[in-house]
């Protein structure tokens, strides 16, 4: 089963113009938002490698490996060891950078190639990294996007290949990160 990629970018950019952090979940995505926001510079150099945006691997990265060093953003393996979550077998390599170079040129869905991002089309990209099981199986947002958000809904994979209908996503998901690292950069011009 494929997925439209245009038709999902576009209700990705339909649901971003609403989107709104919940209110209790604000203080906890502000903060993680100033987290990527400090490490910038790291991510920055990632986006020299593979022309991803640095707020987009800062934010794949919290998504997959809790914003740890250590872990590669991949699948949130140690990246200094072969891995052993989905993408499988990949490293270990010599850095982190190696790692996150590795997980956006060489690992599906090559987000490296992808080119639209407008924010339906950088929506439509972090779900790809994580998959499109929730679109496909489960006719539902998904949490990887838009967890601690007006638009999220129950329902989560819980592990690889293991969904629960009943589990909720307590992670922050992408689209309020986005909006976190937009406000905090909008306070550093003023």
């Amino acid at each position: 089963m494929s997925v439209d990629l245009a038709a999902l970018t576009l209700a990705n950019g339909s649901l971003w113009v609403t989107c709104e952090i919940v209110p209790e979940r604000k203080p906890a995505v502000m903060s993680i938002g100033r987290q990527i926001w400090a490490a910038k510079a790291r991510y920055d150099e990632i986006h020299q490698d593979t022309a991803v945006p640095w707020w987009v691997v800062g934010i794949i990265h919290y998504r997959e490996a809790d914003l740890s060093f250590s872990r590669s953003i991949a699948q949130g393996d140690r990246w200094d060891r072969v891995s052993t979550h989905v993408p499988r077998g990949r490293g270990p390599f010599h850095n982190w950078r190696e790692a996150a170079i590795d997980a956006l040129v060489k690992c599906p869905p090559f987000t490296a190639r992808w080119t639209d991002w407008s924010m339906g089309g950088a929506l439509t990209a972090t779900e790809a990294f994580n998959g499109f099981a929730y679109e496909q199986y489960h006719h539902e947002n998904s949490p990887y996007n838009w967890g601690a958000t007006n638009h999220e809904e129950r329902g989560k994979y819980v592990a690889d290949g293991k969904y629960s209908a009943a589990a909720w996503d307590m992670q922050i998901g992408c689209a309020a990160l986005m909006k976190a690292l937009f406000e905090i950069e909008q306070g550093t011009k003023v």
